[in-house]
């Protein structure tokens, strides 16, 4: 049996405590027939009286891995057991605070320490589900807690600690509520612009690259939605389309692909990637930006993009 994935929207939870409740509770039941017979740590959610539902998920994540055997070998073979533990704990992030979400990963963490086999899984897991492109639960805001108890705490050669320290340097760059690093690029017509300087209330910041299937794939979606070029018409709504990657000519050559009224620049500077302005693991990565380009989401996908912005 796979790892179970418990994806209800951050936004819904919030709202509705007692959606989080029942989510958490057929989420942590999900897991506890197979672990039966050993203390169960997912019991102590469940401990927890509903009244409580202002601090439930802060609750929660302090007690979750109270009772976890971290040496029971099992828990690392069986993805119903450890990996599955771990996706529940992660599906609890969004309705808590980044300071509690980032204090019981490193608690967790401090506690599968005592069993090497397990740190080295779990820090693998969390790299799997929060910094892989791929994963749809990925999230650098979560990610950097896993990071920084890797280089604090953890016992690293001289090289893996300088690729600790880049991978750090990157993930903290551009995060919700910072304003997003400023670049320069090129026009179609040979005009020059800035990100700073566009002026609108909402900005999507789009990196791509021409014969990105998944890039095609986001932009076909976008492109259909008749909000969103409503919105842009009425110029509450900006999408800048940037090709960071160097090669002038293919970004020319790309320019009927890309929707007319969005802005399709070329970062002509190369300073995107020789800076290391944005951590570009994959394309698309999308951001969206306030009216003061701060970050509002970043690296999102379509789907939570479009339930920012009400079209979902």
């Amino acid at each position: 049996m796979g790892v179970r994935f418990f994806l209800i929207s951050a936004t819904k939870l919030a709202r509705s405590p007692h959606l989080l409740w029942l989510f958490v509770l057929c989420a942590c039941m999900a897991c506890s027939q197979e672990r039966a017979t050993h203390h169960d740590h997912d019991a102590q959610a469940q401990a927890i009286p509903e009244e409580e539902t202002a601090s439930t998920a802060d609750t929660l994540l302090a007690r979750y891995w109270i009772g976890y055997n971290f040496h029971d070998e099992s828990n690392l073979t069986n993805p119903d057991k450890g990996e599955q533990s771990l996706v529940n704990f992660i599906n609890l992030f969004p309705s808590s605070s980044p300071d509690v979400v980032s204090r019981s990963i490193k608690t967790m963490l401090s506690q599968a320490q005592r069993e090497p086999m397990a740190l080295d899984f779990f820090m693998k897991q969390y790299e799997k589900y929060l910094y892989d492109p791929n994963s749809p639960m990925r999230n650098d805001v979560y990610y950097l807690p896993v990071m920084e108890f890797k280089l604090d705490s953890m016992r690293l050669e001289e090289t893996e600690k300088i690729r600790t320290k880049s991978k750090l340097a990157l993930l903290r760059k551009n995060l919700p509520g910072e304003r997003a690093a400023d670049f320069s690029y090129i026009l179609p017509n040979g005009d020059r612009g800035r990100l700073s300087k566009l002026s609108s209330p909402l900005t999507v910041l789009f990196f791509y690259e021409p014969g990105c299937s998944h890039c095609e794939e986001a932009i076909q979606q976008l492109k259909d939605y008749p909000s969103i070029n409503t919105a842009i018409d009425n110029k509450s709504l900006v999408f800048l389309a940037i090709y960071p990657f160097g090669g002038e000519d293919v970004w020319k050559e790309y320019q009927g692909n890309l929707p007319r009224n969005w802005i399709n620049g070329f970062n002509e500077k190369d300073e995107v990637i020789t800076k290391n302005l944005y951590d570009l693991k994959a394309t698309p990565t999308i951001f969206l930006l306030d009216a003061d380009k701060k970050v509002i989401l970043k690296d999102t996908d379509v789907v939570q993009l479009l339930a920012y912005l009400g079209l979902r």
